[in-house]
């Protein structure tokens, strides 16, 4: 009982700290064990002001003692594990001392090095791999005290500084720590965030695949996104999620509808490149039983993908509560995907829905045909396709109407897209759309010029491009712009020979997009 007395008695004696949290951790640091073979030099001391006056102090009794190599250990491990986190400097001090005695730091020590890391001279992730080989198993606390650290050190917003090596050091980090329920979703999500403003894409699959969505990191994103990383959106995120966020579910749609495969863009390619050598240098640095990715940059179907995605939409009815999402399925079954069937039959279902908006499902269901039948060189099916052309349209849908007939009747006969264009023309607008800055009779002219591009008819589509200009018909840069793009792109063809094949991939473009 007496020893104790007196241990109290030197803690409350000694210890007058610059703040009221480091005098605690000191006072309880004073009363641990470990200090019991020097308690009696420590009383000759009158007071204790800060945690570097107690390390220097420590140093100088330890000096003089005869504490074993084992004692002294045991104190220099407390003094990092209680007061790294008031005054990191002494952590380095007691850990070169450790490192003159030939003892080891203790799991915690470790712990609160790499925890309180200011990250001045050495990064939380240099001190995990210097200090962490003595451990047989790096335990999760530790991996994901690391991870913040690192996290919270990466800059993504200069974009010719992109901290690319912390971004990969902490994916290694986070797919390692065994318990993911201790790493903190804000840790996360600002990681997928740096990881996107980064277009460092090929990180991202496992990481979404095994931690609760982030979605909002998405969300705030949402125009600069890649396909692939709205590919990576579609599949990961939980559908009653999407399903909340119009914008990103019909851009989920709008990809891995319309594209039967997905890319990385040539930027997530480099970055991949980039990726692939962090991940060369970190390897041979990491503990051998540490899980490190293989990067790849393939491309993705996007088929399965989809198809799970519209069974949700159906299941949930959420295409009968939204005209834009039904417009796009209607778009990607009947002109991407091609499937007739089903867009016949998604058509009448909406009808029933939208009875007030049957002029635009009119017009999909439409330019889904004459799609098909320009794709395929079925007449039959530009016949059955004129049957939905609707009535008492407004100019641009008018517009759109000719374009598809023009562009497809070129394909069979473009006399008779010439025919249309003439006995229609003069019935459209030449003001220019305050969106699109092209007139609903210049994109008519424009679709002219390229079905006779399509036809390897250059003399006859520069003849119609003079005049639209000098009819007004094609007026201002824009409209001028996009006509002149084809003639371009008609002449570097003609040395390739591939003239007529580029041409018609112009054309069913054109229609994809009208």
């Amino acid at each position: 009982m007496l020893s104790l007395i007196r241990s109290v008695g030197i803690h409350k004696r000694f210890v007058h700290a610059s703040s009221t949290s480091s005098t605690t951790a000191i006072a309880n640091f004073l009363q641990h064990e470990c200090l019991r073979p020097i308690h009696d030099e420590l009383l000759s001391h009158s007071k204790i002001e800060s945690p570097y006056q107690l390390s220097k102090l420590l140093d100088e009794v330890i000096g003089r003692s005869s504490l074993s190599d084992e004692q002294a250990s045991a104190i220099h491990n407390r003094l990092i594990e209680e007061l790294c986190q008031h005054e990191y400097g002494i952590s380095q001090i007691h850990a070169k001392k450790l490192r003159e005695l030939g003892q080891p730091l203790t799991s915690k020590s470790i712990l609160e090095i790499v925890k309180n890391n200011p990250g001045r001279v050495s990064s939380s992730w240099e001190l995990l791999l210097k200090h962490g080989e003595s451990l047989a198993l790096l335990p999760d606390e530790l991996l994901n005290s690391a991870l913040e650290n690192t996290v919270l050190s990466i800059e993504t917003k200069d974009a010719q500084n992109q901290d690319l090596s912390s971004i990969v050091q902490s994916v290694v980090l986070l797919n390692n720590i065994r318990d993911k329920n201790q790493v903190d979703p804000s840790i996360i999500e600002k990681l997928v965030g740096d990881i996107l403003d980064a277009d460092v894409t090929c990180l991202l699959s496992t990481l979404l695949a095994e931690q609760d969505f982030p979605i909002t990191v998405f969300e705030q994103r949402m125009h600069v996104l890649s396909d692939y990383q709205v590919y990576l959106l579609a599949k990961n995120c939980p559908f009653d999620l999407l399903s909340k966020k119009e914008k990103l579910l019909l851009s989920a749609v709008d990809v891995i509808g319309k594209k039967s495969k997905v890319h990385f863009n040539e930027r997530e390619t480099q970055k991949a490149k980039e990726v692939q050598q962090c991940f060369s240098r970190i390897k041979d640095g990491v503990p051998s039983n540490w899980k490190v990715e293989k990067i790849t940059t393939d491309p993705i179907e996007s088929a399965a993908e989809f198809i799970t995605l519209f069974e949700q939409i159906q299941a949930e009815k959420l295409d009968e509560r939204n005209l834009k999402l039904a417009k796009k399925l209607l778009r990607i079954f009947g002109v991407f995907r091609g499937n007739t069937k089903i867009s016949l039959e998604l058509y009448h279902s909406y009808l029933l829905r939208y009875p007030d908006d049957s002029r635009e499902l009119m017009f999909e269901t439409f330019l889904a045909l004459a799609y098909q039948s320009y794709e395929t060189g079925n007449t039959e099916l530009l016949e059955y396709a004129q049957a939905f052309i609707p009535d008492n349209t407004s100019q641009h849908m008018l517009a759109n109407v000719y374009r598809v007939l023009i562009l497809v009747k070129s394909r069979f006969d473009i006399e008779h897209s010439l025919q249309l264009y003439n006995e229609n023309i003069e019935s459209l607008s030449k003001e220019n759309d305050s969106k699109t800055n092209v007139a609903p009779a210049g994109l008519v002219a424009e679709a002219l010029i390229l079905s006779y591009l399509s036809q390897n008819e250059l003399d006859f589509a520069r003849v119609i491009f003079d005049g639209s200009v000098r009819e007004k018909l094609v007026s201002g840069p824009t409209a001028i712009k996009r006509i002149k793009r084809y003639l371009a792109l008609y002449g570097e063809t003609i040395e390739e020979g591939k003239t007529e094949e580029a041409m018609k991939r112009e054309v069913l473009q054109m229609l994809r997009n009208i």
